[in-house]
């Protein structure tokens, strides 16, 4: 999945750990997480919103309503919407491309 999402296995290890994937992360029999295309676009949303400033709080209030799927759209625009901090330096967060 590494190589897939362009993230390091660090990043990955670390968005696991925070609970920030929309689905439980896949393994395959070897014990790698398997890359499906939803977990790749979910992990560039989290990304995204990640460098936009978004707290790891703010980023899980987001992924339960997406969890839900459709017809909570209003609700997670309101949290989009909501004011937030400068984003943090690069050395606090996990590596983007590594």
């Amino acid at each position: 999945m590494a190589r897939h999402s362009g993230l390091s296995v660090h990043a990955l290890r670390f968005y696991e750990r925070e609970g920030l994937f929309a689905s439980p992360v896949r393994r395959l029999p070897n014990g790698r997480r398997a890359s499906h295309g939803e977990d790749l676009e979910w992990l560039a949303i989290c990304t995204k919103l990640r460098s936009s400033g978004m707290s790891l709080a703010m980023i899980r209030q987001y992924i339960e309503p997406a969890r839900q799927g459709l017809g909570n759209e209003h609700e997670r625009l309101q949290l989009l919407r909501r004011p937030r901090r400068p984003a943090p330096p690069q050395e606090d967060r996990p590596p983007a491309g590594t």
